[in-house]
This record gives structure tokens, C-alpha cells and sequence, in this order.
């Protein structure tokens, strides 16, 4: 293009400048290079305006800060960068993200804490036998438990646990409380931890109206298109996302879990070789080698003498 200096040349210093200005703001247009004079005349007298909008018009940026802040509050909800929802925002409980952890702390804290659980263990079990009828009965009584934590007939299981085992399991576990407080509140917090993670999957699955118990696991064209997106998804190598996700779930010692990590990879080696120009050919002909047999099908033209008995003399 040619410069404002030498068209101020050409023409007069004002002209040059406004004819500038208006050659750099028609370069703002995207495609103008492709674009005849008439076709632009066109658009611009086809397109419309913000007429009557005044709201829009006192805009100062493209995306108000309270625009924002709506979609950060009720969709930037998932884990992923910049809050956006991940895989295992909706389906972390399959490979065990915020779970493993929080159980292995839990098993260590509990480890920690040394025979403190025995006592609470034992009432546990009475608890179990009382339910399994061990002690009698559970529904119709009498129920009889043996001497020790919560010791005594009585008229059913329900009534031994209101009476008895609840009352006795509450005051040793508030005994362990008092004995291990830092261990309590950090087992507090981890299975708080898993049980918020539970709601937001079980919620996330809902707003993406997923419905896993209505999931026909027999319905082939749902795994013939999962199983053509795998390189698409191979693409995709974020924490928490498709690729890291498949990973985890794939059993590698299966010639199946292993090719769903090798069409994995081949989206990915794709993605390689499409950027550095170098094409590919990894599509499967849709005709056969050897041609099907053909069908013998009812006769559609006319033998020369039934041709020859249409002829009207």
C-alpha cells in the first residue's frame, strides 16, 4: 500500500490524510481484499444498526464487568483453567479424582490415631449383628445383646439402636473427639471433601442432562461414534480433560485399552503433521477390494421381440 508520505506527494497533505485514515479503517473490515467496490457498496447499505439501543451504545467495553460476573457465578463453576468445567468436573468419581486422596489421608489419619477406633469398632459390629438378626430377631424380637457395649433385651432392632447403640456410639465418639481433635477435624474435612464432590458431579451431570441410568448399553451408534472421535479427543491433552480422563480407564493389558490409547496418540501425531504441512492418509477406502456379489434383479428392458411386439402397425 502506499504510504502517507508519498501521497501527500501526489496529492494535497489534508487529502493524503483523510484518503489514509480511510484506507486504514477499511483494512479493519475483514476479507476487504477480496471484495469489488459494489459488493462493498452493498454490504454497507444492506447492514443495519444499534439504532434505539442506548444501553449498548454507552458500552465502553465489549463485556461489562457485570456480564462477566453472571457467566463466572453460573458457568465457571468446573476445575479446569479459568473455572471452565472439566471431565472429572462430571465424572471424577470413575477415575477417583479428589477421592483417592482424600481416602488415603483418611487412612492415614485413622493409622495415626492407633487402637483409638477399637471401642467405636466394637459397637459398629454389634450394630451389624443387631441388623443381620445375630442377637435375635431384628424385625420381630426380642433382640438380645451380650454383655459389653450396649448389653441388653429388647422388643427389636429398632428399639436397640434408638435405646442403646446410637446413644452409646455418640458418647465415644465424642470421647474420641475430645482425645484427637486435629485427627477428627481432618477426617471431617476429607469426607466433606468427597461428599461435596458427589453434588457437584451429580449436579454438573444434571445441567448437561446426562442421565447415566437411562444409558442404553447396547445402542451401537453411540460407541461407533465414540470410538471415530478418539483422535479428535487425543487433541486435548489438559489435566482432568478427554485424553487424561481415557487414560486412566483403559485397561492397558487388553489389546482394546491399548488401541484407545494409540488412537489416542494418532490424533495427536495428526495435529503434527497437518501443522508442518506434511499430509496424511490414514483414511479407510469405503469400497471394497473385491466387488460384492450383484443381486439378480427383475429384468427392466424389453428383449428384441417384445420390443418388436410393441410396435403399433
Amino acid at each position: 500500500m502506499i504510504t502517507y508520505e508519498r501521497l501527500s506527494k501526489i496529492i494535497p497533505a489534508d487529502q493524503a490524510l483523510a484518503c489514509k485514515a480511510m484506507s486504514v479503517s477499511l483494512q479493519q473490515i475483514k476479507n476487504i481484499n477480496t471484495l469489488s467496490l459494489p459488493q462493498l457498496a452493498a454490504a454497507f447499505v444492506n447492514t443495519v444498526t444499534t439504532k434505539d439501543l442506548n444501553q449498548i451504545n454507552a458500552l465502553v467495553t465489549a463485556v461489562p464487568s457485570s456480564v462477566a460476573q453472571f457467566y463466572t457465578d453460573y458457568y465457571a463453576t468446573g476445575t479446569g483453567t479459568g473455572n471452565t468445567l472439566v471431565l472429572t468436573d462430571l465424572l471424577g468419581a470413575a477415575v477417583g479424582v479428589t477421592y483417592i486422596d482424600q481416602l488415603n489421608n483418611a487412612v492415614t489419619t485413622i493409622n495415626s490415631m492407633g487402637n483409638a477406633l477399637a471401642n467405636l469398632t466394637t459397637i459398629y459390629i454389634r450394630m451389624e449383628n443387631t441388623v443381620n438378626s445375630v442377637y435375635g430377631n431384628a424385625v420381630t424380637g426380642p433382640v438380645t445383646i451380650p454383655a459389653g457395649y450396649a448389653a441388653g433385651t429388647y422388643a427389636n432392632a429398632d428399639v436397640a439402636f434408638s435405646t442403646a447403640l446410637i446413644p452409646n456410639a455418640v458418647i465415644e465418639i465424642s470421647n474420641i473427639v475430645t482425645a484427637y481433635p486435629a485427627q477428627t477435624t481432618s477426617l471431617n474435612t476429607e469426607f466433606d471433601t468427597m461428599a461435596q464432590k458427589i453434588i457437584t458431579e451429580t449436579d454438573n451431570l444434571t445441567l448437561a442432562t446426562v442421565n447415566i441410568a437411562e444409558l442404553n448399553t447396547t445402542d451401537r451408534s453411540p460407541v461407533m461414534s465414540f470410538v471415530e472421535s478418539l483422535p479428535e479427543y487425543g487433541v486435548n491433552k489438559e489435566q482432568n480433560g478427554p485424553t487424561w480422563f481415557l487414560e486412566q480407564v483403559a485397561d492397558l493389558t487388553t489389546l482394546g485399552g491399548q488401541a484407545i490409547v494409540g488412537c489416542l496418540r494418532e490424533g495427536q501425531n495428526l495435529a503434527v503433521l497437518n501443522n508442518a504441512g506434511i499430509g496424511v492418509d490414514t483414511s479407510i477406502p469405503s469400497t471394497a477390494s473385491s466387488p460384492n456379489p450383484v443381486a439378480n434383479l427383475i429384468p427392466a428392458t424389453y428383449t428384441t421381440a417384445q420390443a418388436a411386439n410393441l410396435v403399433v402397425n
